[in-house]
């Protein structure tokens, strides 16, 4: 049997670009925006982080009339819209001239949470929109079932990664792993292969293969030596570089093959 993980906003926006967005610019931020499918929540983040949008006058603004240029984050949610207070460094001068606005996203977040920061005129957020950059920031747990999961005295998880840059992020997270297959008898073993030629293991596995083939794509695969699990991104890649979406997908997928 096999069965594809729903995981294709996640890996869109592994895969995306910047949107357009006219007079706004979200730096550094290439890799987080997913396009077509969450078309209005372009960029991801972590709670507590930074994000730097530079702002660059229209062309054809008049120099004669250059009003002062504000903005505010909003939280979305299902049954309303708040202000976030403090959230965004006041705006130094007016909208002739080019800026980065600073936007400080709030800590604490419970899960996953929608943002704008949205652009006035004025100083008064009653004023004129000019314009919106959309947000889904995270919480910094997201890891935490996989951390339970691996600390567990009776779980196992073995870890192949020749290159070794899976272990380096598991490190950093302070995952527990073997690497070697030392796992005890009885325990319950979970085993992660990366790689893109690397040789199928014994059990229940995730085999990161490290590229894309068509289309980026998770495969689940029942058989009768275990629950095979299939990843064709580069998602070790993302994972590395600290992608809220990468370690959302991949505590997706370890809940999938360790319940």
């Amino acid at each position: 049997m096999m069965r594809s993980l729903s995981c294709m906003a996640v890996l869109a926006g592994l895969m995306a670009g910047t949107p357009a967005c006219a007079g706004f610019e979200v730096k550094g931020a290439e890799k987080r925006c997913v396009t077509g499918i969450e078309a209005d929540a372009c960029y991801h983040y972590f709670e507590n982080d930074s994000v730097h949008i530079a702002y660059t006058p229209a062309p054809d603004m008049k120099k004669d009339k250059c009003p002062h240029l504000s903005a505010t984050l909003w939280q979305i949610s299902s049954r309303l819209e708040a202000p976030v207070p403090d959230a965004v460094k006041p705006v130094q001068g007016d909208m002739c001239s080019a800026k980065v606005i600073e936007v400080h996203f709030p800590a604490a977040l419970r899960s996953e949470t929608e943002f704008t920061i949205r652009f006035y005129e004025t100083d008064n957020t009653d004023g004129l929109g000019i314009g919106a950059v959309n947000f889904k920031v995270y919480p910094r747990n997201l890891l935490d079932d996989v951390k339970s999961w691996a600390n567990y005295k009776d779980n196992a998880l073995v870890v192949k990664d020749k290159e070794g840059r899976l272990i380096d992020f598991l490190d950093h997270h302070k995952i527990n792993y073997l690497a070697r297959d030392t796992a005890p008898a009885g325990a319950r073993k979970v085993s992660i292969v990366t790689g893109k030629d690397a040789e199928e293991v014994e059990g229940d596995a995730i085999y990161l293969r490290e590229t894309v083939e068509t289309f980026p794509a998770v495969h689940i695969h029942q058989t009768a030596q275990g629950m095979k699990v299939t990843v064709r991104i580069k998602l070790v890649d993302a994972l590395a570089a600290d992608d809220p979406l990468a370690q959302k997908m991949f505590a997706e997928i370890f809940k999938e093959i360790a319940k």
